[in-house]
């Protein structure tokens, strides 16, 4: 069973199944766990799709109705994106948001160079989020 097969079956339905294969990015979730050699929390953007359930062990699972939703409040990536009309049909919108998150908070690690890699093979195919958000690529 995959991550995303189990998230979908407890209701949590804001994951999406697009390819299947981790290129589209729509099943994105972020995976934490404590990495006893930095003493520090380590966040990591998933593909839900390809993440076996097994591999989840001891780790915190995020996502996108774990940052922020209308009632609790948006994270800032969220509010970002819809204050800039960031998104076009929305179906991938929330693995865009996924796969940014953990460069922002606070007791993560500088992202490493291939982040911004990946916020751009997320959202390259969309020319217009390109000029919303150049800061990213």
């Amino acid at each position: 069973m995959t991550l995303l097969s189990y998230l979908r079956s407890i209701g949590l339905t804001g994951t999406k199944l697009g390819c299947g294969e981790g290129g589209c990015g729509a099943c994105t979730v972020m995976v934490s766990h404590f990495d006893s050699s930095t003493q520090r929390v380590s966040h990591q953007a998933v593909n839900a799709c390809l993440a076996p359930l097994c591999s989840c062990d001891m780790r915190a699972i995020t996502t996108i109705e774990g940052i922020g939703g209308m009632r609790a409040g948006l994270h800032p990536v969220q509010a970002r994106v819809a204050a800039l009309n960031g998104s076009q049909c929305g179906f991938c919108t929330p693995g865009i948001v996924m796969a940014l998150p953990p460069q922002q908070l606070p007791e993560a690690p500088p992202p490493p160079p291939q982040h911004s890699d990946l916020a751009a093979s997320r959202m390259g195919r969309y020319p217009v989020q390109r000029q919303r958000f150049p800061s990213i690529f």
